[in-house]
Order: C-alpha cells, then sequence, then structure tokens
C-alpha cells in the first residue's frame, strides 16, 4: 500500500498527514520549537505538539522541503523505520552474539511481529513505527558501550538517539527504558561490570539536555515522564497571548484568534 498513490484507511495514518501539514506551516510561521496550531480546532487554534510527538513530522518537514509532498512525506518515514529497524537490529543482534546469522534472524523477527504489521497497516501510528527504530539503535549502542565504556562518541550518539526517541513516542519511551533497564541491571549484576554503571548515566542525562549545555537548567530542560508545576496548561508557566506579535495574530500562527474560545 506504501507504494501506491493516495493514503489508505487506517486508524491514525490520515491525521499524521494532517500533523505534517500543521507543522510545515508552524515552522513557516517561525515558530520553532512548534507548538501551537492557529488552523485547527475550526480555526481557533489548538497546542498540537505541546500533546503530539513532534520529532517524526520535523522529520517528515524536512523531507517536504526536499521537494516530497506531504502524503508522500508520511509514506516514507513508514517504510524506512522497517528498513532502519531492521538494519540496527541486525547489528545489534550481530554484535551481541558475535554471530551474523543471529544479526539475520533477529532483524526479521524483528520486522515481522504482528505487532508491526498492526501498527504500519492498521492503525498506522507513525509515532510507534518510528520508534522501533530507535529501539534498536539504542540497544545497539549500548550493547557497543559494553564492549568498549570509555567511548565518548558512543555516549553521545546514544544520548541523542535516546532523545529521539523521547520526542518519536514519549509512552514508548517509558516502556522501553524499563526493558533495557532491566537488561542493564541484570547484565551488570552477571558480569559484575560496574564501571560501565558511569558512562550510562551519563548517556540517559545527557539526552534530557534540552539546551545542550551539558547541564540540567530548571527553566529549559524538562524532567522525562514527570509532570512539571510550571506547566503553562495549570496557569504556572507565565504564557500569555498577544495579538501584536507577529505570528499569532488574527490568522492563526502561534496562538488563538482574536475574541475566541478555544476549546482544547
Amino acid at each position: 500500500p506504501f507504494f501506491h498513490s493516495g493514503y489508505f484507511p487506517t486508524h491514525d495514518g490520515e491525521w499524521a498527514v494532517v500533523r505534517m501539514v500543521e507543522m510545515f506551516r508552524e515552522i513557516r510561521d517561525y515558530q520553532f520549537p512548534a507548538r501551537y496550531s492557529g488552523y485547527l480546532n475550526f480555526g481557533y487554534g489548538y497546542p498540537l505538539f505541546n500533546f503530539a510527538y513532534p520529532f517524526p513530522y520535523y522529520l517528515g518537514t524536512g523531507l517536504h522541503l526536499l521537494k516530497f509532498g506531504f502524503v508522500d512525506s508520511v509514506k516514507i518515514i513508514f517504510a524506512m523505520s522497517v528498513v532502519l529497524s531492521a538494519l540496527f537490529m541486525f547489528l545489534a543482534s550481530r554484535e551481541l552474539w558475535r554471530s551474523t546469522l543471529a544479526g539475520f534472524a533477529s532483524a526479521l523477527l524483528y520486522i515481522y511481529l504482528p505487532y508491526r504489521m498492526v501498527d504500519l497497516y492498521v492503525r498506522g501510528s507513525i509515532g510507534e513505527s518510528l520508534a522501533f527504530v530507535f529501539f534498536a539503535a539504542i540497544f545497539y549502542i549500548l550493547v557497543k558501550l559494553i564492549n568498549n565504556h570509555r567511548s565518548k562518541s558512543l555516549i553521545v550518539i546514544g544520548a541523542i538517539f535516546y532523545a529521539m526517541l523521547i520526542t518519536t513516542h514519549n509512552i514508548m519511551a517509558i516502556l522501553f527504558t524499563l526493558v533495557i533497564g532491566l537488561f542493564l541491571i541484570c547484565f551488570i549484576a552477571i558480569e559484575r561490570k560496574k564501571d560501565i554503571i558511569f558512562p550510562l548515566l551519563v548517556l540517559f542525562v545527557f539526552s534530557n539536555d534540552m539546551n545542550c549545555n551539558s547541564s540540567y537548567d530548571s527553566s529549559k530542560d524538562v524532567k522525562p515522564f514527570i509532570a512539571s508545576g510550571a506547566d503553562p496548561f495549570n496557569g504556572g508557566g507565565g504564557q500569555n497571548y498577544s495579538a501584536g506579535i507577529p505570528g499569532i495574530g488574527t490568522g492563526g500562527g502561534m496562538g488563538f484568534r482574536d475574541y475566541a474560545l478555544p476549546i482544547v
């Protein structure tokens, strides 16, 4: 279906196209990071990417800038999620078991799991499909890091992949963190490699450094999966609307229309 014209019916696939268009509009309106859509919710505005995972749509916007259509950009991301997840799982399994055959077997099982087929052809979940790429990529980096825990480049790459996972599908990131955490605890306990603990902590901490200054800043960085008292939707964030600021006027843009009550 991904190689035919148009988009085939799925639970969320068509909405991925709509969100892709909104991401492009928001970036075109000089929003970065993209948060508010002034065109959804019957034109009253909607803080779409305060709730929806943004990374797949940043990626799709990049494809659109390369002259791919919005529908084709979504389909390319779905298709590449299969190819890249198979590649990274092959690399991870081969590194772990020191066997090319094990790598091929793991990659085939990984992409042909029934849940993957449901994500691609029934649910049409672009976030979950892309998350499977980062599951395998992070696992590969962790296995490499276990064998070479002094490599700073592996720590940096792993932190980038983990940050991408969080912004691709944060719920899947939670579940993955629990599974990979259990794997690492068991590995450290069995192999008694306590010297790997510090590099792993650095990797996971740096993946949440949103302003990339190598330290935690409560005004800019976020603690993943933990609600913050400064969230703008509880009234403590200090955010406000002003029609005088370019991009958030009556035409929508970053905010809501004048004299309209948005239903969020």
